[in-house]
């Protein structure tokens, strides 16, 4: 990797090995041929992974969310036997990339496994076997493996960033070859998917390069039909907004397409632009931030977005938690600050909740079957209205709420906090540690895939102050 890259195509002969190597494999392999009986299939409502896994062994997978987020779905094998694991997720998008990444330590050392696969809402049912770290697809029909394309544009990429004194055109140039390839073999043989991720994967190369690409703004103005979620599509808007907002302005950008789907797309990038630690509270991107606030991404998502481009104050979240005047279920008045002290942990999960709120009791049902790490205490903070107090008790007692309390409404600090919070809707998730440090001022909700992962892997977690 320390080889200069030259005139010549891909630019040594490892490269022009790997990339004919992977052109054969793509004109032989039925793993990147598309089913042709998707359209003819009936789309579900969700989609099931099963994997057949080794004992005490855990497989994960990435996806990306409705709003760019990427989140893990792990599928676990606790017992002493081989089993199969299945777990369901609800797709966000017609088509999205699942990608699994490990690095597997054996005796001839540490070797790094990646497989990314293209999948869509009809695919109903994906069926994995386990072992040594690496994973096999079982069924293939309605998912395409896409690793050979993955591999050569990481090549090229890494070639990029691990070499000096390449002259950017030389770069574009051999971007651009690689493109060709494998866009005429995509549509000579109607794989248009992968003919799709093709131009993606070309296209985040050349913005990383040169945003002001003229490709790159080309592809931008003609995006009408929705795109396929996997990550890169966001990297090239970010990159354009970075690169164009202090230029041009973002009434520019924002009317440079006048798609549904690009406003759709532009709004997403618009949001992860903003929560990028060195745009965080910057006040020249506040048009950016006035516009996100009137799409249909913002209204959806407005509690996770705020938090993420308005973090809380800290101290002032701490103050006011700490003053929380709540009532035990002997109906005695204390202090949050005192309910810490006689339930010591190192981390709290604060579940905000009423009796008459059918989600929140779904989510105290399903947290009560889940493995809570020790180092996480559970809290829950009614805000039933104190006049149904007895209401409260039974029905904490019915959920076998281990550390309950009503929050003492109608109390001045109290509205406060709650306002501070923005808690407009429940349930409601924050994460603390024992100095009731924010952690996370809007957490997962225990049906999504992270919620029991990241408790897991809670130490791990940073809040943006």
């Amino acid at each position: 990797m320390g080889k200069k890259i030259t005139d010549t195509f891909i630019g040594n002969r490892l490269l022009c090995l790997l990339f004919i190597l992977n052109i054969l494999c793509l004109m032989s392999c039925n793993s990147d041929i598309e089913n042709k009986e998707h359209s003819n299939r009936v789309k579900q409502d969700s989609i099931k992974i099963s994997v057949d896994i080794t004992a005490k062994s855990s497989v994960l997978f990435n996806l990306f969310n409705d709003v760019g987020n990427n989140y893990t779905l792990e599928l676990e094998n606790n017992g002493e036997e081989d089993a199969t694991i299945t777990k369901s997720f609800f797709p966000d998008y017609d088509n999205q990339l699942l990608r699994y990444s490990c690095f597997y330590v054996s005796d001839n050392g540490t070797k790094e496994i990646n497989h990314y696969y293209l999948i869509n809402k009809e695919s109903n049912k994906i069926n994995f076997v386990f072992e040594e770290g690496d994973i096999l697809l079982k069924n293939k029909q309605g998912i395409i493996q896409a690793d050979s394309i993955y591999s050569t544009y990481d090549y090229i990429y890494r070639q990029i960033w691990t070499n000096t004194g390449i002259s950017k055109n030389k770069v574009t140039e051999q971007l651009d070859s690689v493109y060709s390839v494998y866009n005429n073999i995509y549509l000579k043989s109607n794989q248009k998917l992968l003919a799709e991720l093709n131009q993606l994967l070309y296209l985040e190369k050349l913005t990383y390069l040169n945003p002001m690409n003229i490709e790159v703004e080309k592809y931008i103005k003609n995006i009408s039909e929705e795109q396929i979620r996997c990550g890169m599509l966001n990297t090239i808007l970010c990159l354009y907004i970075d690169s164009r907002f202090k230029t041009e302005g973002f009434d520019n950008i924002q009317n440079l397409n006048n798609s549904v789907e690009y406003k759709k797309q532009l709004s997403i990038a618009a949001y992860h632009f903003l929560k990028n630690e060195k745009n965080i509270g910057n006040k020249i991107y506040d048009p950016i931030r006035s516009w996100l606030k009137t799409t249909e991404t913002y209204k959806n998502n407005s509690t996770l977005i705020d938090k993420e481009i308005n973090p809380l104050d800290n101290n002032k979240f701490k103050s006011l938690l700490g003053d929380l005047h709540i009532i035990s279920r002997d109906f005695k008045e204390t202090t949050f600050t005192e309910v810490i002290r006689q339930n010591p942990s190192e981390y709290y999960l604060l579940d905000f909740w009423a009796t008459w709120c059918a989600p929140c009791l779904d989510g105290i049902r399903k947290i009560e079957k889940m493995d809570i790490p020790k180092n996480v205490k559970v809290i829950n903070l009614s805000v039933d209205k104190n006049g149904v107090k007895d209401k409260w008790k039974i029905k904490a007692n019915e959920t076998n709420q281990k550390i309950s309390y009503l929050i003492k409404s109608r109390n001045k600090s109290n509205i406060e906090f709650q306002k501070f919070i923005k808690l407009k809707s429940i349930p409601r998730y924050l994460l603390i540690d024992k100095e009731m440090n924010i952690i996370d001022q809007a957490y997962l909700r225990p049906h999504e895939p992270d919620f029991l992962f990241n408790l897991k892997h809670i130490k791990l977690l940073k809040y943006r102050v």
